[in-house]
């Protein structure tokens, strides 16, 4: 009958109708010829099991188990045993079939898809115009092939874009319930949060991004996850972005990171050649197991959570080329998908049967245009196509409801935070497996109980350093371990740059960003008040005599004091050269002078200048210095400390030696500890130098600790002091009473016993003698401070006067 057929010139219908009379089809395998009501896919159109039987022309569609007319290639995973349209390879193009038409092999079904919001987002920076964005499209590359007339091609949609000068666009997740995006931006080094429905981008944690490589969004717990190469950690924050932590400490960097919020599990991978790692814990970061080790991964920057399929997907890059690879969440059945040697492979994203797989590996049009792809790969028929992009991506994440479950749905109570009976955590509370949940601190703060966290402060003999990653201040004991520091809780809301302390009344003085007030108060954080607004204070220091903050005034280049109570003010100095770039000011309390370093933005000129504490007599102390910084003063040997920030060099200098000037050079400097070799291979940035007793301390925003040596001794005995937990130091002040009551409280005061008193700003010039100098905008009448309009209204406006001027008004 066969060949009898094969020889036939029949029409379409009449060989049908002859199969049908001969027996070929039997009732079993009837065609369905039925027209079915318009139904429409959700989901991937592999998944679609309806009784849709015509193409998009109106052909009946062949049975998937029949040679005739066709003989198939593909057979739908049901077995075909039926004429519905189907997508058993994974075409994007959609559900397809062979047809009954001899004419017409195969054709695209053209079924609907049904309404989904679901969309693909990644991270891009445009490396010509040096600027970066947030891009979205659809997550059904389904949905974008049939929109499109070509392959490859795709309209994305900009939800974000940097408005800072300088900005790299990293790592991003986000919550589809929520409708929010968290980002990163690594140049501006902070981390974003975008609300999608109003268009309001918050930033948060600025000077703590600059490591993050990954993050990782828990819909359980609201809690935020990321990786910190810089630090080796993993890090939490509850939602409020007021609170974080280091959840998992990890000797080597930390790379790729996933979360599987209903099991209550993290999954990351650490960097080290020859050593690379993917680990899981709990979110607590407990019950640590290592899945994967060299030489089975080489380097993992990609990792996701799959939630269609319950398994962990990863990209991979071994030097030699890209590769995307899975397992089960236990790490077994390893399976590559796909693999290229041109590609060096770096987010990955799972939306229902498909991955998405960024690309940083830049490659050239015929018109010498740069492009990155975006890959697509079908996770079943390891199918691969990609989108074309002209930025380069990074980050890469889907917002859809197929990805992110109801967090009511079939959970374990126990180990979670909203276990019946369990008491709620202080800070940031972490879900575990089998476990109670725990709470943890954030940095600085110490748990009291097993919910509660505060600090614990010491009252004398300690640091406070200046951390202007976090914006925070911390402290640091001297007689005890350091590695317990707590933090100071000065600010809330803005950002410290600057500390000072005064150690006698044990109030602490702090500069903020942005706002550029100076501030000072109590160590519990009580007793706070405003001394200055509007100014950028780079450095601050406290007379421990007078109390009168001095402090370096970035916007104009000036030195300036403020009155005990703020209501004064003197700018002291002004810069005139164009270069001057004026770091940091210290006090010989014994002798009345203000010190100061000036690098004069150039290496080789960076000079040392000092003045009366009233401003007169400004001197020139050291000259062609390569890039000067920190400097200090020590009543207990008598030197002047100054540091070179790049260089690495510490002069020290005795205070009689520069009594009376006679050389600027420091090549004459005896004393010179020289720190380069000891903190190598670290590129030196040295900020801030104290010395107590025989001991030197400095901070070097290049490192996370603070950094000690012996002055008897010398650098080959440097060691790091206290924790290394801290983003940015940039500045120290030293707290002993000791000190103070056996160097300062016998300096004479003679502003104490002036008479009569001063409404201005006085200043102890020596034993025996004060100055009444007043705030700007006023003038000195005998001793009281008067308003320079004032006096001009009383000599008619425009008659000249003149007053004796006092030591301090010249």
């Amino acid at each position: 009958m066969k060949e009898l057929l094969s020889r036939m010139k029949l029409c379409p219908l009449l060989m049908l109708l002859i199969l049908i009379l001969c027996g070929k089809l039997t009732t079993g395998q009837s065609l369905n010829q039925t027209i079915p009501t318009p139904d429409c896919i959700d989901g991937p159109s592999a998944w679609y099991n309806g009784s849709h039987s015509y193409t998009e022309s109106g052909t009946l569609c062949q049975r998937w188990d029949v040679s005739y007319p066709h003989r198939p290639r593909e057979i739908p995973s049901d077995g075909g045993h039926h004429n519905y349209c189907r997508n058993p390879d994974g075409d994007l193009g959609g559900t397809w079939c062979y047809t009954t038409s001899p004419t017409k092999r195969w054709e695209y079904c053209r079924i609907p898809k049904c309404s989904d919001d679901s969309l693909l987002i990644w991270t891009s920076h445009d490396t010509t115009s040096e600027s970066s964005q947030i891009l979205s499209t659809y997550a059904d590359p389904e949905i974008i092939q049939n929109e499109l007339d070509f392959p490859g091609s795709f309209n994305a949609t900009t939800l974000v874009k940097s408005d800072e000068l300088v900005t790299e666009f990293w790592a991003i997740t986000g919550t589809y319930n929520r409708n929010i995006l968290f980002y990163t931006d690594q140049r501006a080094n902070y981390i974003g949060v975008h609300h999608l429905k109003s268009n309001l981008t918050l930033k948060f944690y600025r000077g703590m991004a600059h490591g993050i490589e990954s993050m990782a969004y828990d819909w359980m717990t609201r809690n935020l996850y990321w990786t910190d190469s810089n630090f080796g950690w993993v890090m939490v924050s509850e939602s409020s972005f007021r609170y974080y932590s280091p959840v998992y400490r990890a000797a080597d960097p930390t790379h790729a990171l996933a979360i599987h919020a209903k099991q209550r599990l993290l999954y990351f991978s650490t960097y080290k050649k020859f050593n690379s790692k993917i680990i899981v814990t709990d979110t607590a970061g407990k019950s640590g197991k290592v899945l994967f080790q060299y030489p089975d991964v080489a380097d993992v920057n990609g990792l996701t959570i799959d939630y269609t399929d319950d398994r962990l997907y990863w990209t991979d890059f071994d030097f030699l080329g890209g590769s995307v690879l899975s397992s089960r969440l236990d790490g077994t059945n390893k399976t590559l998908h796909y693999r290229s040697e041109s590609s060096y492979f770096w987010g990955v994203a799972a939306y229902t049967d498909f991955l998405y797989v960024t690309d940083i590996y830049e490659r050239y049009s015929r018109n010498s245009q740069a492009f990155y792809p975006i890959w697509i790969i079908s996770k079943k028929t390891y199918n691969v196509s990609n989108y074309i992009h002209n930025g380069k991506p990074r980050g890469i994440t889907v917002l859809s409801k197929n990805e992110e479950r109801d967090p009511l749905d079939n959970y374990a109570n126990y180990g979670s935070c909203n276990a019946p009976g369990v008491k709620g955590c202080a800070h940031i509370c972490l879900p575990r497996v089998n476990a109670l949940r725990e709470c943890a601190c954030s940095l600085g703060y110490h748990k009291v109980d097993d919910v509660n966290c505060r600090p614990s402060l010491v009252v004398d003999e300690f640091i406070l350093v200046a951390d202007s990653g976090q914006g925070k201040v911390f402290q640091l004991p001297l007689a005890s371990d350091a590695t317990s520091y707590s933090i100071v809780r000065l600010s809330i809301i803005s950002r410290i740059t600057a500390v000072a302390a005064d150690s006698n009344s044990q109030f602490v003085y702090w500069s903020e960003k942005p706002d550029g007030t100076i501030r000072k108060g109590l160590l519990d954080g009580t007793r706070r008040a405003t001394l200055k607004l509007n100014s950028h204070a780079e450095s601050l220091i406290v007379d421990p005599i007078s109390r009168n903050a001095f402090f370096v005034n970035k916007k104009d280049e000036s030195i300036s004091v403020i009155s005990n109570d703020g209501q004064n003010q003197k700018t002291l100095m002004t810069s005139t050269s164009v270069n001057a770039n004026i770091k940091m000011i210290t006090q010989d309390s014994v002798n009345r002078k203000l010190y100061w370093t000036d690098t004069n933005n150039t290496e080789g000129q960076g000079q040392v200048w000092r003045m009366n504490l009233d401003g007169s007599r400004p001197e020139l102390v050291l000259s062609d210095l390569d890039w000067p910084h920190a400097l200090t003063i020590n009543h207990e040997n008598s030197n002047l400390y100054v540091a070179e920030a790049k260089s690495a060099i510490i002069y020290e200098i005795p205070l009689n030696s520069i009594m009376n000037i006679t050389s600027t050079s420091p090549q004459d400097i005896t004393n010179q500890f020289k720190l380069a070799n000891y903190i190598f291979p670290v590129e030196a940035n040295i900020k801030d130098i104290k010395v107590h007793r025989s001991n030197l301390y400095f901070v070097d925003d290049k490192v996370s600790s603070v950094k000690t040596f012996n002055l008897e001794k010398g650098p080959s005995s440097l060691t790091s002091f206290g924790s290394s937990d801290f983003f940015s130091l940039s500045s120290m002040a030293l707290v002993s009473k000791d000190y103070y009551r056996s160097y300062i409280a016998t300096i004479p005061s003679p502003c104490q016993h002036r008479s009569p008193k001063c409404n201005g700003i006085c200043i102890d010039i020596s034993d025996t003698e004060s100055s009444c100098i007043c705030s700007d905008g006023k003038l000195l009448q005998g001793s009281t401070c008067v308003d320079k309009e004032y006096i001009a209204k009383i000599y008619g406006g425009t008659q000249s006067f003149k007053f004796k001027k006092t030591r301090g008004e010249e």
